[in-house]
């Protein structure tokens, strides 16, 4: 992710909300302990999901005047999951648009009356904010255009590599057939002692 950060800009991060104001102490806790930063496509989210297990939830996290809210639930160990994002109902008069990892598809408005979208979450290669908040969908459109012409990520990215399970699988039957063979060794050495005959 960091890739991209460096190409659409440095805007975001807790920075825009130090002050000394009580919302404003909140707001700066919430970026900094959950990895959400504003650049200039709009919000995203971007926590690795293999540093992630359980769920995560954010209340009230504000973005062009709107407060957002955003949960997240990762599985172990496939690190595999969903993440839903809303905003308040009282905020109905301001469009917000979002979009998952890679804005495969289409930006989505999020619901009027506070109902939330829900994204899955897979690992990609190379990592990516798992969600993405816009008040322009021209914004998550560039984004997409962004993502797909430096990174080379599209649907296949996030399918599941028989390769990498089969790389795993080796490695289980070297170790596991390692500690046999250290067994039987060890048992051979202190186990098995010489049959001594003796004079009758």
């Amino acid at each position: 992710s960091s890739g991209i950060n460096a190409e659409y800009g440095k805007t975001g991060g807790c920075e825009k909300f130090s002050s000394t104001s009580r919302l404003a102490f909140y707001q700066s806790l919430l970026r900094s302990f959950s990895a959400v930063r504003e650049t200039v496509h709009g919000l995203e989210l971007a926590i690795n999901p293999h540093s992630v297990e359980g769920t995560i939830t954010l209340r009230g996290l504000e973005y062009e005047e709107v407060l957002v809210d955003i949960s997240l639930s990762i599985n172990t160990p496939d690190h595999r999951g969903t993440v839903s994002v809303s905003k308040s109902a009282e905020f109905k008069d301001t469009i917000l648009y979002t979009c998952d990892q890679i804005c495969s598809g289409e930006p989505r408005t999020l619901p009027m009356n506070g109902d939330p979208l829900i994204y899955p979450i897979r690992p990609t290669n190379p990592s990516t904010p798992i969600l993405y908040v816009a008040k322009d969908p021209q914004q998550l459109i560039d984004l997409r255009h962004l993502i797909e012409e430096h990174h080379g990520l599209d649907l296949h990215t996030l399918e599941e590599h028989p390769i990498s399970a089969l790389f795993i699988i080796l490695i289980s039957l070297v170790i596991i057939l390692f500690h046999v063979l250290l067994f039987h060794m060890i048992y051979k050495e202190y186990c098995t002692q010489p049959i001594t005959r003796t004079a009758l």
